[in-house]
């Protein structure tokens, strides 16, 4: 057998470096299994933060899909004469003495026809005499006035009608109708509001 076998030094001293490589081996270990457990954290911070950042980009394009729709909601839906407007031409026209109205929304469009007759009937409420017809070919978008006179004069009321519309925060812009446009003649003295598309 070897010599070094039967030495009680070389044994011993063989038995602490093996001591020693376990030691060091535990530690060896130790270190890898903290490194690892470190860079594992660090791979778990990168993936959570990409998942945050997917889920930040897919609420936001869910808010702007959102934005987008309530957008197209507004556009498509009809409008409408709320309370609080009619309640402002009310207080508005009813102190002036009533006129002849005619309210003429456009004939090829069911919406122009309904808010036709809610300005009719809002009108009416006033005490004014609104006449609605729903055969104007005057293809437009949004709220027109004129009158009718022999010599091109406003006529008493039009511009009071124009500012009442215009503090219920419904827009009117003058303007001149096609002529034989509007379905029926129109009598001298008339004011004639005009709705178009929206």
């Amino acid at each position: 057998m070897f010599t070094w076998w039967s030495s009680l030094e070389t044994v011993s001293l063989l038995s602490t470096i093996a001591r020693w490589l376990i030691a060091l081996m535990g530690v060896f270990v130790l270190i890898l299994g903290t490194r690892q457990a470190l860079l594992q954290k660090k791979a778990d911070a990168r993936k959570r933060s990409e998942v945050d950042r997917q889920i930040n980009e897919a609420q936001q394009r869910v808010e702007a899909q959102q934005e987008e729709f309530e957008q197209l909601k507004a556009a498509t839906a009809p409008r409408e004469i709320s309370d609080a407007q009619k309640s402002v031409l009310k207080n508005a026209l009813s102190k002036l003495p009533p006129r002849g109205i005619i309210v003429a929304s456009f004939a090829m469009d069911p919406e122009s026809g309904d808010y036709g007759s809610q300005i009719s009937a809002a009108l009416q409420e006033c005490g004014w005499q609104a006449e609605l017809r729903k055969s104007s070919l005057n293809d437009f978008r949004g709220i027109g006035i004129s009158c009718v006179t022999a010599k091109g004069q406003p006529l008493p009321g039009y511009g009071e009608l124009i500012s009442a519309f215009q503090s219920a925060q419904i827009t009117m812009e003058p303007m001149r109708p096609r002529d034989k446009s509007i379905g029926g003649k129109l009598p001298e003295g008339s004011i004639l509001i005009l709705v178009g598309r929206k």
